[in-house]
Parts: structure tokens; sequence; C-alpha cells
């Protein structure tokens, strides 16, 4: 209904999921004043589906700590995910994560690294330190390229060639991966919910990327589809450069 039928084997690189408010384009906080919605609920289920790696901050760890990078929040529909993503992509293993910490500042005891593989990436400040670091962790240095979201993004598609990578960040860091003046495009699609009803004014986040930037880099919508949830009108669009 969302997409349509699509070969997603073909269709990889590097995916932002992302939920904002219709009219103000602020981005919506995680908690208890934010509008739920189980058709945005599927959205971050399918990307984190088709990915083979999630990248995701120190900070957003440590301000949910009961994070798992789930597919779904039943177990039933978990399982559900897990055999599409190995029937339909042929990927038996969960996404691995990537960790962006310029200090090395993140919890190691969190939910997220429960049963994952991937590797913390750092920056300067953590150049030569021995980090403490959850099983099954790797701690990748950035500093030689670059300790920035590109540089870790640099990483992952020389050492995971062909990689399909979603991005669970802040809009800060998710807007680094947007084209500029200087800097190309890596953004290959966004998935973007927008909530079109009254927001209340204790889940407005922090600004997202421009729709300029996105037109620039995407050009429009490929789909967009209008769903009236519990909360509210929402539209779901994907765009695809």
């Amino acid at each position: 209904m969302l997409y349509g039928e699509r070969d997603w084997r073909q269709l990889g690189g590097c995916i932002q999921v992302a939920a904002i408010a219709q009219v103000s384009r602020n981005v919506i906080a995680i908690g208890p004043a934010a509008p739920r919605s189980t058709t945005d609920r599927f959205v971050l289920g399918f990307a984190r589906a088709r990915a083979d790696v999630i990248l995701t901050t120190g900070a957003i760890l440590r301000a949910e700590p009961e994070l798992r990078h789930r597919y779904a929040e039943s177990e039933d529909e978990d399982r559900a995910w897990a055999a599409w993503r190995s029937a339909q992509l042929g990927r038996s293993e969960p996404p691995r994560l990537l960790v962006l910490s310029r200090s090395g500042d993140f919890p190691v005891e969190h939910a997220a690294f429960a049963g994952r593989k991937g590797w913390l990436f750092t920056g300067q400040a953590a150049l030569g330190e021995e980090l403490a670091l959850p099983s099954g962790f790797e701690h990748a240095e950035g500093a030689a390229t670059g300790d920035g979201p590109r540089a870790a993004l640099d990483f992952v598609m020389e050492t995971q060639p062909g990689a399909t990578l979603s991005i669970e960040a802040g809009p800060t860091t998710a807007a680094s991966f947007y084209g500029n003046e200087v800097l190309p495009n890596r953004v290959d699609e966004l998935l973007l919910s927008r909530f079109e009803g009254a927001l209340n004014p204790a889940a407005v986040g922090p600004p997202f990327v421009e729709a300029e930037r996105i037109a620039s880099a995407l050009g429009v919508a490929v789909s967009e589809e209008r769903v009236e949830d519990a909360s509210g009108p929402w539209c779901f669009a994907r765009y695809r450069g």
C-alpha cells in the first residue's frame, strides 16, 4: 500500500527514516507527547529490516536506554520481519550497529548491544584510547580521514561494500549527509512520515533538513500515501535519488 511492489534487493544504499510535523517541519521528539502511529512504526521496521548496518549516536543511546532496534514491538511481528528479511534479502543475521561518538562516551551495557555486532566510531578526542566495548563490537577510529558522520559512512562503504545503511540519528547528524555547495549528496532514499494534525508543543523537536536540500538531493517524492491513524492524519512519502 505504501510503496508498491519493488525488488528491494536492488534498492540499497543510504536510507534515512524521519517523522516530522507537516507545518513546521520540525522533527517529532520521542516521548509520551508524540503522536503514535502504527504505520510510522511499520516504516521504521521496514528500514531496519532492509539494513545491513544501522547508524546511530552515543547521544541517542544515552537518551533512550531501552532502545533495541527491533523490527517491531510485538514478538510475532518482529519474527515476521526477520523472516521477510531472510527470504527477500538473504540476510539471516540482524543489522550491525555503527555508533558515532566523538569522545567514546557511550553506555557499554546498553540494551541495544545485546546479541549484536558492530563498531564504535570515534574521533580525535578518543584517538589511541583503550575503550571498553560491548561483546561483538570493534573500535573504529575515524581521525585519519575525519571524525564526522561522512567519515563514518565512508568507513562502512569501504569495509562493507554494497551495504545498505539506515540512518537513525538526530537531525543535525542526518543533515550532514545531504549535499551542499561543497559536498555531494550521500543519501539515496528518504522515508518521511509527516504528521498533519496539531502537534503537542512538548513533542516539537529540532528543525528537519530543509525542503530545498531534500529536493536538490532526491527530487520529488516517488510515492505519497495518506493514512488516518488513531493519533490523526499522516502522510507517508518515499524519496529515491
